[in-house]
Order: structure tokens, then sequence, then C-alpha cells
């Protein structure tokens, strides 16, 4: 039986970002970790030439500090999604954040974003939908800037 190598090992791919970059579209299925003390912008490909079934997902490996990592369209409004958090309020449920539509940017914020946070981002080939997770209630917003 021959081997058939690493696509059946369900490996992906991974990229260290440690200043600003803007993803391809080859860059589908790839983690990205980012990890520096200076703010940067990651900038995702348009939505027509990514298109249905592209992803990529955004880790904090080194908490922005004095300032945010954001995740941005090509100015598009284009990126929808939610925002779920660990943050306990008063009554003991977790925070749930606003459902966002025609926003263009995801923002690490800086002192509340923390190592673990992270954004998957997939592409319908019309929109961009994000689904966030962050520590802290703020830790990552979904806005039109």
């Amino acid at each position: 039986m021959a081997k058939l190598g690493r696509y059946s090992a369900n490996r992906i791919k991974h990229e260290n970002l440690t200043a600003a970059k803007t993803v391809e579209v080859s860059d589908c299925g790839t983690m990205f970790t980012l990890d520096s003390a200076t703010e940067f912008a990651v900038t995702l490909p348009s939505v027509s030439s990514s298109g249905p079934g592209w992803w990529a997902e955004f880790h904090i490996l080194g908490a922005p500090a004095s300032a945010n990592y954001t995740v941005v369209t090509n100015s598009e409004n284009v990126l929808m999604g939610k925002v779920f958090s660990t943050h306990t309020v008063v009554d003991g449920a977790a925070t749930i954040g606003n459902h966002v539509v025609e926003a263009n940017t995801v923002t690490f914020v800086d002192s509340l974003a923390v190592p673990g946070d992270y954004v998957k981002i997939q592409c319908n080939g019309t929109h961009y939908i994000a689904t966030a997770f962050a520590s802290a209630s703020t830790g990552i917003t979904i806005t039109a800037e």
C-alpha cells in the first residue's frame, strides 16, 4: 500500500507574522500566528478572488502591547461575524458579542487580547464570515473603520 502523503495527515499550513502582510489566495487554509510588540495590519485578498471555501485563522501568540493587531479587507465592507468570550458577567452567563455585518476590520485590542485569542475567517464568495474567540469581552472587535 502506498503512503498517502502530507495532505492525508490533516496538517495545516502555518506562518508566524511579526510585521504587516497581504494575504494571498494561495494562503487558503493557513493558520497565522501574530507575534510582535508593535502593531501591524494583515490584509485579506478580495472576496471575489478568494471565492467560496477560502479560509484562514489568525491566533495571538504574543499579546499586542501599546498597539493593536488588525485583520482588514481591502476596503470592502464584506466582513460579518461574531465574537465569543469566556469573560463572565454578573449573572454568570458567558458574553456573546453582537453579530456584525458590513464591517471591514477585525481588531485584536491592545492590553485586552491575549495569547490564545483567535479569529477564523471563511469566505462564501460574497462575504467573509468571522468567528472570533477572546478571553476578555472586548479583546477582539469587528467593526467598519
